[in-house]
């Protein structure tokens, strides 16, 4: 009996295993995997990248001035084409119909396209401007002149200046040249007072801007005498306040600085004194130097050498008026409609009218050189600019 049951518990340890294993049978492949070889894995080979054509950058000036020689083009053509152009778009597109220009090649920037074209100008346009606008220099401040059927207008750019007057002697001698000769004079709104002079009519061009007043030419009556004498006496005591100032500081430590104190505050007394009475005009040029460094390492060569241009040419003494043209656009590619473009239409549009009524046949403008290349081929057109935009590109 006990052997028996041995034998029966034996035969069911013996079994457990295939029941236990009864439920997965199904699960269990019917063939055999194949075994996995080198030869056997896949090979993908990777086809190498073909070179792409970059995309092609903007051209420069020089670039276009380059392929002048090869083109039936003309300095003196492209000059008369920018001329022509009633908006940048317009000028781009003929650039691009002459050939100088590639449609793929055209700045992505406006204020690129600008400089673009400011450049081409100033490096074409000289035959142009010296036939449109002939310069005269008989005066003690040169003139721009503008020939029309009835009246011929001598525009005096002048660099005013902040604060004081930049080349006061020339103007004031440009006013007593005038005064001798018998002709009108207008000037730019403040341009008495700044300058210190009280003659012939001023322009309310800023007030005009503002839309204050409709554009017009006034005469100056006996509260423009006590302004200008009230702004020369507050000119002297910041004179006095910006030198003496420095200077005491100055001269309180020269026993730090030894024997060369006071040598050291007369320089620095005579470099500001220097600086103020030139109007600034080397802080306005450096500012232009360094932006068009700050241009030069952001790629913009055009941007970077017209500011250089304007900072040598514009911020001396007394800018040459052929210079003036040269650098600034004519007024329908130059600008966007704003408080700039808005005076120079005013003081355009009120020499004009008061010509008319006048009678006047030879009118001097005395006006700031940011001004005075609009004004001349505002004066120029047949067109009167009125008061109103006539044209401009909006720029970014």
């Amino acid at each position: 009996m006990k052997s028996a049951r041995l034998t029966l518990l034996a035969l069911t340890v013996t079994a457990l295993p295939a029941r236990a294993a009864a439920p997965y049978a199904q699960l269990r492949p019917t063939q055999t995997a194949p075994k996995t070889t080198v030869a056997s894995i896949p090979v993908v080979i990777k086809q190498p990248l073909l070179p792409t054509a970059a995309p092609p950058s903007a051209a420069t000036s020089l670039d276009v001035l380059a392929r002048l020689p090869a083109s039936a083009v003309s300095p003196d053509r492209l000059a008369a084409e920018i001329a022509s152009s009633d908006s940048v778009e317009d000028a781009m597109g003929r650039l691009t119909q002459l050939g100088l220009l590639g449609a793929d090649e055209i700045p992505a920037r406006s204020g690129d396209r600008l400089f673009l074209l400011s450049r081409l100008w100033d490096g074409t346009s000289s035959k142009l401007l010296a036939e449109r606008f002939p310069i005269d220099r008989s005066w003690s401040v040169p003139a721009v002149r503008v020939q029309t059927p009835e009246t011929t207008y001598l525009i005096h750019p002048v660099n005013h200046g902040s604060y004081f007057a930049s080349n006061r002697g020339n103007v004031l001698k440009l006013v007593e040249q005038i005064k001798r000769s018998g002709q009108s004079l207008y000037s730019e709104q403040g341009a008495w007072a700044h300058f210190g002079f009280v003659s012939g009519k001023e322009f309310n061009d800023k007030d005009a801007a503002a839309g204050k007043a409709p554009a017009a030419a006034l005469e100056h009556g006996p509260a423009h005498v006590q302004q200008a004498q009230a702004k020369a006496s507050r000119r002297f005591e910041l004179l006095f306040l910006y030198t003496a100032a420095p200077a005491l500081a100055m001269s309180a430590l020269s026993d730090l600085a030894g024997p060369y104190g006071i040598a050291l505050v007369g320089l620095v007394s005579a470099g500001i004194l220097w600086l103020l009475l030139s109007g600034r005009r080397a802080l306005s040029a450096l500012a232009d130097l360094s932006e068009a460094r700050e241009a030069a390492r952001a790629g913009r060569s055009d941007k970077a050498e017209q500011l250089r241009r304007e900072a040598f040419a514009l911020h001396g003494r007394q800018p040459d008026p052929l210079e003036v043209l040269r650098l600034a656009l004519p007024p329908a590619l130059a600008q966007p409609y704003d408080t700039l473009a808005a005076r120079n239409q005013a003081m355009a549009h009120a020499a004009r009218v008061n010509a008319m009524a006048t009678g006047d046949k030879i009118v001097h403008l005395l006006v700031g050189f940011s001004h005075a290349a609009a004004v001349a081929w505002y004066l120029a057109s047949p067109k009167d600019p009125g008061e109103g935009p006539t044209h401009g590109s909006q720029l970014s």
